[in-house]
């Protein structure tokens, strides 16, 4: 098997396992999971046959050395991608850590607010508006309309308690 496809059958033999779990559950607590495994499967299932019908009948040389969907550009340092990929991994699991000990609904627009600004250094109105305007959807549309129940993080159990 190639390298790159080692991740799309590892995921197909997760689903797959999710589906075989979900099997004993009622109806309507294995229809969600069901309807994931079923379009992951489909999908990835697709994608794997499709790199193998290339890797087996393309004419076009593979390129050799691209370790990312994306690749690099021409005469780009292979460190200054390496920084720039551990930079957005640092972002996200920083922002990982803020919803498991601060909660969602504080988390994301923090994290919006502190990227917009620090990161992508977009004009204070632009930081501001952006999370302003997502957490009104997201509060809308999940709490008040889907009743969504939120993480609150470990800080709001250790404060709020009783």
């Amino acid at each position: 098997m190639k390298l790159p496809l080692l991740f799309p059958a590892t995921l197909v033999s997760v689903l797959l396992f999710m589906g075989w779990q979900a099997q004993a559950w009622n109806f309507s607590a294995r229809l969600f999971p069901m309807t994931l495994v079923g379009v992951g499967v489909l999908l990835l299932s697709f994608h794997i046959a499709r790199e193998l019908w290339r890797s087996f009948f393309s004419t076009q040389p593979q390129s050799g050395g691209q370790s990312m969907d994306i690749g690099m550009g021409e005469g780009e340092d292979p460190s200054v991608v390496r920084w720039r990929s551990m930079e957005i991994w640092a972002w996200l699991v920083g922002f990982f850590i803020a919803i498991l000990s601060i909660g969602m609904l504080i988390s994301i627009p923090l994290f919006s607010f502190l990227y917009l600004k620090f990161h992508a250094r977009e004009a204070w109105w632009i930081s501001i508006l952006i999370p302003v305007l997502v957490t009104s959807f997201m509060y809308g549309l999940f709490e008040l309309i889907l009743h969504t129940a939120w993480i609150e993080g470990w800080l709001w159990e250790l404060l709020w308690t009783e």
